[in-house]
Formats: structure tokens, sequence, C-alpha cells
């Protein structure tokens, strides 16, 4: 298997290196927790990914990070945690440190304990667009 973190948009390497499950090319946790202008986009930023950066293919993120870095950590547990379902990845990291875990709610660490390692089904949902 084969990540490339750090790297640019795939371009349909995956159909020829089928051992590619997964490229980063966008903005991660890393930068808002390290650049103020990006932490006070983060919300924003990751509410767009699904649509833009995601539909060409898997996304290297970084997400469900809690800890602050060198900027305050704004978004909030149920939003990080959200970035683990919402952002589709062959291999899915959290990013966070094993301190910064330990130290969640007991619902949020349930909800890590459980979230599916893989999606058996896949649903698409219009509404409104008719």
């Amino acid at each position: 298997m084969v990540d490339f973190h750090g790297a640019t948009v795939p371009r349909g390497w995956s159909r020829t290196f089928l051992n590619l499950i997964t490229t980063e090319a966008v903005y991660g946790a890393e930068w808002y927790n390290n650049g103020s202008t990006m932490t006070t986009k983060a919300a924003w930023h990751n509410t767009v990914l699904p649509f833009t950066r995601n539909v060409v293919g898997g996304m290297d993120y970084t997400p469900v990070t809690f800890t602050n870095s060198q900027h305050p950590h704004i978004t909030t547990y149920a939003h990080e945690l959200a970035l683990a379902v919402a952002f589709e990845s062959g291999l899915q990291h959290f990013a966070d440190s094993p301190s910064g875990y330990l130290q969640l709610p007991l619902p949020a660490m349930k909800f890590l304990q459980e979230v599916p390692v893989a999606w058996d089904d896949t649903k698409l949902v219009i509404t409104g667009f008719i």
C-alpha cells in the first residue's frame, strides 16, 4: 500500500498503480493547528473538502485532532469526530497524540473505538435539488 502524504492532487494514478490508496494534496489539520489564518478558517475549510478535494480521490487529511499546538484548537469534538466519517481515504489517520485521545470525554472515546474501519454501504443523499 502507498500513501503519498504531502503530494499533489491524484490524477488517475490508482488505475495504473493499484497499491496507491490515498494522497494528501490538501491543507490538513497540521495547517489549522500551526497557522493562525487556517485556525480561524478550519471549520469552513473542512465543510468544503468533501465536495472539492475528496471528489477526485482518497484524501490523506490527518483528521481527528483535539489538542492545541501553536494556536488554540477552535473546532469542537463533534466536528473533529465527524471528519473520520466525512473524509474518504483508503488509510485514515487519527492524527493526535495518545495523550490527546486519553483525555477525551467517554462518549468521544467510545465513538473512536466503534467507528467502522471500512464501509460496506455507500448511499448518495440528494435533497432540495429536484
